[in-house]
C-alpha cells in the first residue's frame, strides 16, 4: 500500500492536504446539470423535507405513468422502494407508485409538467406546504455519482482530486480511459484547466497534469514503487 505525501509545483513540497481518492461508479450520474426540459429530466433530486427524509435522494426516470415521467429512487434511506409519479392533477413522492396516492409528499400541478413546476410541496402527516422542500429536475453528464470509495484497483474507475494550493485547475473527477505502463490511466471530466488533464504512472511515480502517459509533465506527483493507486495513502506534492 502506498504511503507518503503528494507534492505540487512549483516548489514540489509535499502537502498532506492533497487528496487523491479512488472511487467505483454507481448508477446515478454527476455532476447533474439543471434542466427545465422535460425530455432531459432523467433525474430528480428531492431534499429539504422535515419528516420525510427517508424519501430524500436522487430519483431516476424508469418509465412513464399517466403519460408523464415515472421515477424510482436510487439512494433513499427508506426500507421500501420510493417513486415519483403523476396521478390526476398531482405529483406524488412515496412508496405507492403509479396509479396510487400512497405518498409522503405531493404537489398540485394541473399541467403535469414536473420540469417547469413551481410552488410548494406538502408533506405528511399534516399536509402543510413547505417551501423548503426542493424537487429539482436534472439531466445526466458523464461522471457517475454518488461515487463509492474503493481500494480495489479493478473497481477504481474514477479518481477525485482535491485540496491543492496552486493546482486547483487540476482538481476534479478523473475517469479511467485506458492503461499506461500497465497501470490505470485517467482523464479529467470537469477540471477547469484549459488543456486536458491526466493521471498516469511512469517509472515509480504517479503524475497529475497535462503531459500524459510516458511523460513527467505534471503539476502534482507522488512516489509509489508498487504502482497501486487504489491502495495509495499519504500526501501528494
Amino acid at each position: 500500500a502506498l504511503t507518503g505525501s503528494w507534492a505540487e509545483s512549483p516548489n514540489w513540497e509535499e502537502d498532506p492536504a492533497i487528496a487523491v481518492e479512488c472511487f467505483a461508479p454507481t448508477e446515478a450520474p454527476t455532476p447533474l446539470q439543471a434542466s427545465d426540459d422535460d425530455d432531459a429530466c432523467q433525474y430528480v433530486s428531492v431534499s429539504g423535507t422535515t419528516g420525510q427524509t427517508s424519501r430524500e435522494g436522487t430519483y431516476e426516470r424508469v418509465g412513464e405513468c399517466a403519460a408523464r415521467p415515472y421515477y424510482e429512487c436510487l439512494d433513499c434511506s427508506a426500507s421500501d422502494p420510493q417513486f415519483i409519479w403523476y396521478t390526476g392533477s398531482q405529483w406524488f413522492i412515496g412508496p405507492g407508485g403509479c396509479g396510487t396516492t400512497v405518498a409522503g409528499i405531493y404537489i398540485n400541478d394541473a399541467a403535469g409538467d414536473l420540469a417547469a413546476l413551481t410552488g410548494s410541496w406538502a408533506e405528511s402527516p399534516n399536509w402543510e406546504e413547505d417551501p423548503a422542500i426542493a424537487v429539482e429536475c436534472f439531466a445526466p453528464t458523464e461522471a457517475p455519482t454518488p461515487l463509492q470509495a474503493s481500494d480495489d484497483d479493478d473497481a477504481c474507475q474514477y479518481v477525485s482530486v482535491s485540496g491543492t494550493t496552486g493546482q486547483t485547475s487540476r482538481e476534479g473527477t478523473y475517469e479511467r480511459v485506458g492503461e499506461c505502463a500497465a497501470r490505470p490511466y485517467y482523464e479529467c471530466l470537469d477540471c477547469s484547466a484549459s488543456d486536458p488533464q491526466f493521471i498516469w504512472y511512469t517509472g515509480s511515480q504517479w503524475f497529475i497534469g497535462p503531459g500524459g502517459c510516458g511523460t513527467t509533465v505534471a503539476g502534482i506527483y507522488i512516489n509509489d514503487a508498487a504502482g497501486d493507486l487504489a491502495a495509495l495513502t499519504g500526501s501528494w506534492a
